[in-house]
């Protein structure tokens, strides 16, 4: 046998039909509050899944780590600096030119030691002659960072009263007199190991940033000679500590401006929007 119906418990349909205006209006706002809160809760996850579209993009970009940029070690072989020197190590995503002479006499054959003769026996320098050069270039697309890093420098000279001084100078815009980056000025030749023929050490090419468009170039100066001649240059030898000639910092890809375009121009439709159904809201609520 069914169980009989309650008629002492209106249907809903006897709610409407029963119930007066007023609380007919009261269960509208109720429906509408209903959908307010629907609105609220679907908006934030709609911007949260636009923002990611636009964002996770570049926030998963690889990141930059600091590796050496390029590296002159001749390894304990015998190199001749007639010819130019090339690095023995070069980062990805980076060129990097060989190492040559400007304006220097007679070249040598020797072992961890690439070096010539016919040095500048003023005591300054002279900064478009008599100095070792080669050049670090990004490739398109990328930049390298020197701020995290530094180097090392390694040199040697033949003589005592040889080249008394030496000067390592960097620079972006080819300018080697005023506008230059002093990555290591040797205002005297220290003893170095004791005999005076060996000098490392570090170096910093300070906040320096270069892109493919402005590469930069690195020279060695070596000047005042004192009479005595003979070669002066670049060593890897060990007896100054395992020093090599190096430069240390990060390589990483340049944000595209169209990168940026599309992450603020995101970021501002997403806000845009959620204003737009903030002010629908506040407008539901006071209806």
């Amino acid at each position: 046998m069914w169980p009989q119906k309650n008629h002492n418990h209106p249907t809903s349909s006897m709610l409407h039909k029963k119930q007066p205006r007023a609380f007919c209006g009261l269960f509208e706002k109720q429906e509408n509050r209903v959908h307010t809160l629907y609105t609220i809760k679907k908006t934030p996850s709609w911007i949260v899944g636009f923002l990611s579209f636009v964002l996770l993009p570049v926030l998963f970009m690889p990141q930059a780590s600091g590796v050496t940029i390029v590296d002159f070690d001749m390894g304990g072989a015998t190199v001749d600096s007639a010819d130019p020197l090339a690095p023995s190590t070069v980062a990805a995503n980076v060129s990097v030119s060989n190492l040559t002479t400007v304006g220097l006499g007679t070249a040598n054959s020797l072992v961890d030691v690439y070096a010539r003769d016919g040095w500048n026996s003023s005591v300054t320098i002279n900064p478009s002659n008599f100095y070792y050069t080669f050049t670090i270039t990004p490739d398109p697309g990328y930049q390298i960072d020197f701020g995290g890093g530094g180097g090392e420098f390694a040199l040697k000279r033949e003589n005592v009263s040889g080249a008394q001084n030496f000067s390592i100078r960097a620079s972006t815009t080819g300018d080697f007199s005023s506008g230059f980056i002093n990555v290591r000025n040797g205002n005297s030749w220290p003893s170095g190991d004791g005999s005076g023929l060996w000098e490392s050490g570090s170096t910093t090419l300070g906040n320096t940033t270069i892109t493919n468009s402005t590469p930069l170039e690195v020279r060695y100066y070596f000047f005042n000679d004192g009479g005595g001649g003979g070669y002066a240059g670049l060593t890897s030898e060990a007896i100054v500590g395992s020093r090599t000639n190096n430069f240390w910092g990060t390589v990483s890809l340049i944000p595209e401006p169209s990168t940026y375009a599309l992450i603020f121009g995101g970021t501002a439709l997403a806000i845009a929007l959620y204003l737009k159904r903030k002010r629908v809201r506040e407008q539901t609520e006071l209806s």
